[in-house]
């Protein structure tokens, strides 16, 4: 990653004048822009498929908690199977099926925690990528302005010629 003051190039008072030495700012400053693009395209890519790896997740995990549902209905197809008031017992042991759903549902919301979590990161390194692109973008531009106006032997105003 460069540097910020790498990026700030010559200060607008500094005029330059040697060929050689403009050509390879230029050539410099292309060469990080088309670096930054090439990130910005891969950083961008990369936050879209973690976008998409969130949503399948989360389907995942939608489907997983209404396998638990089901499995819970299942079990107590006439209710809860507690009794109503302050005093109702819970039920001591949960089957087989059950803690099986139980599991799952929650190895699906890890996986949708991780997927968040990793398409957070893509979406970082992506708004960095876009930054570091916009401030070459701005170096190859204030490189280019420092260009001396190339001079011609022509004849400046056309109303001059005779």
């Amino acid at each position: 990653m460069n540097s910020l003051s790498a990026l700030a190039g010559p200060g607008p008072d500094h005029s330059v004048t040697d060929d050689h030495l403009v050509a390879q700012m230029v050539l410099d400053a292309a060469q990080r822009f088309a670096e930054a693009t090439r990130d910005a395209g891969f950083a961008s890519w990369a936050a879209q498929e973690t976008a998409l790896a969130v949503k399948e997740a989360d389907a995942a995990a939608h489907d997983v908690h209404n396998d638990l549902l089901e499995t819970r209905i299942r079990e107590h197809p006439d209710g809860d199977g507690h009794e109503m008031g302050f005093m109702a017992s819970p039920d001591p042991e949960y089957s087989e099926a059950m803690s099986a759903a139980t599991t799952a549902a929650e190895e699906s919301k890890l996986a949708y925690g991780r997927a968040e979590a990793t398409a957070k990161l893509a979406e970082v390194s992506a708004e960095r990528t876009a930054w570091e692109l916009d401030q070459a973008q701005s170096h190859l531009l204030d490189v280019a302005r420092s260009v001396p106006a190339a001079t011609t032997d022509e004849v400046s105003d056309p109303g001059d010629a005779v």
